[in-house]
């Protein structure tokens, strides 16, 4: 979105910072990846995801890459595998202006949280972007989620108004993505790709939100 920075989406992206260790990394794991022939035994005993709400830009991008970094430790569940009931994922966005995914997590300009409802009865996906973030401070308003799910993939167009200072800016496009697994077909993560419109200016993104 123009306000300063724009949404963003694309999953095959070198991040500035993997992990404590690791300067740069590479992240290509919602492009690539396909579901595991064998289970993920990592962290196979889940414990649900306490989401948090950044006050900072700073913060946020931190957050969501700690969450990114997770989400390459797992495995794309398997359609066969994809539980039934209803299940409520939080996490993280972040964009950039254009049509390009920027080559470092560094350089997404705006982040997000996210919250996520997937109805795997159904197939339906609802959800906001909410609480955005960039190096101006905090921006006022919420994007809309709506989409489907179809075995252990999504779908989804999303729209919302944002405004910081004087400018207000109308902003709209796609989602897609995958469920992943640590094993045991929990379905702990969600994470994909975003692009479309803010204003009359391209963006795109990632984004990442775990049960």
């Amino acid at each position: 979105m123009r306000l300063n920075h724009s949404f963003l989406l694309l999953f095959v992206l070198t991040l500035s910072a993997c992990s404590s260790s690791s300067s740069i990394c590479k992240v290509s794991w919602v492009i690539s990846c396909k579901p595991s022939s064998e289970p993920n035994s990592e962290n196979s005993d889940y414990v649900s995801y306490v989401p948090t709400t950044p006050t900072t830009y700073s913060d946020a991008k931190q957050q969501g890459l700690a969450q990114i970094n997770f989400m390459t430790r797992s495995d794309v569940i398997r359609a066969s595998d994809v539980p039934s009931g209803t299940f409520v994922y939080n996490g993280f966005a972040a964009f950039a202006d254009g049509k390009v995914p920027p080559e470092y997590y560094s350089q997404y300009g705006l982040v997000s949280n996210l919250t996520l409802n997937a109805n795997f009865n159904n197939g339906s996906l609802t959800g906001t972007m909410h609480n955005f973030q960039n190096s101006n401070g905090s921006l006022s308003g919420t994007v809309n989620v709506s989409g489907n799910i179809k075995g252990s993939d999504l779908s989804a167009t999303t729209s919302g108004v944002l405004s910081q200072g004087s400018a207000t800016i109308q902003n709209a496009g796609n989602m897609s993505g995958m469920f992943f697994d640590k094993g045991n077909n929990n379905v702990v993560g969600v994470g994909g790709t975003m692009a479309g419109k803010s204003g009359t200016s391209d963006y795109v993104g990632i984004f990442t939100a775990q049960r």
